[in-house]
């Protein structure tokens, strides 16, 4: 289609139509006008034609009355609340990632809380994370071959830490790199062995 404009006094046709439909909407008007003053309810407004010869059909609201309104209002249901992570759920949770870590060697898990670890972790400090200092967590260090998706295809690394919120089991991120896991990890006290829980 080709975005043009039309003079209605150049085009004698489109002339014609245009009379016909401004006659239409006049009458249709003084009709509406009639029945008000007749004391009945007034009909909607009817388009006049159609370009393509349909007949004419009701100019109605998007929402005619406040009870059609109602009717059509979607009500959002919330989804299923995810899982408090265990030692042993979470541990399963990494070792399912089989497209990251295509082979483990070692893994070890323990539950802290987000301060904590930002407190050791120098990748960590500074930066803009709004995981709330108190956050209970779950840190997994694996060893092995992993393919972090943020590294370029092909690249491995020979560990990863991996960081979830022990309340909801949502994933806060991982880091990897070359040779031995990072010294701060012995460091970090674990809640769950000393007593304390992931709620």
């Amino acid at each position: 289609m080709h975005n043009r404009t039309i003079d209605l006094f150049q085009k004698p046709s489109v002339t014609m139509f245009g009379l016909l439909l401004l006659a239409a909407v006049a009458a249709t008007a003084a009709g509406m006008a009639g029945t008000a003053q007749s004391g009945a309810a007034a009909a909607p407004p009817m388009l006049a034609t159609s370009l393509n010869g349909a007949p004419p059909v009701p100019m109605a609201s998007v929402c005619p009355t406040p009870a059609a309104c109602a009717s059509t209002t979607a009500t959002l249901t919330p989804g299923p609340a995810l899982s408090p992570l265990t030692e042993q759920s979470v541990e399963a949770k990494v070792a399912a990632m089989t497209s990251i870590n295509s082979s483990i060697t070692s893994m070890s898990a323990r539950e802290t809380t987000w301060g904590t670890l930002v407190s050791v972790d120098p990748l960590l400090q500074g930066s803009a994370s709004q995981v709330p200092l108190s956050t209970h967590i779950w840190i997994v260090a694996v060893t092995g071959t992993i393919h972090p998706q943020f590294a370029p295809p092909g690249t491995t690394k020979d560990w990863a830490i991996y960081r979830f919120d022990a309340t909801t089991g949502l994933a806060l991120g991982m880091e990897a790199g070359m040779g031995s896991l990072p010294g701060f990890l012995p460091s970090i006290p674990n809640i769950a062995t000393a007593g304390g829980t992931s709620s």
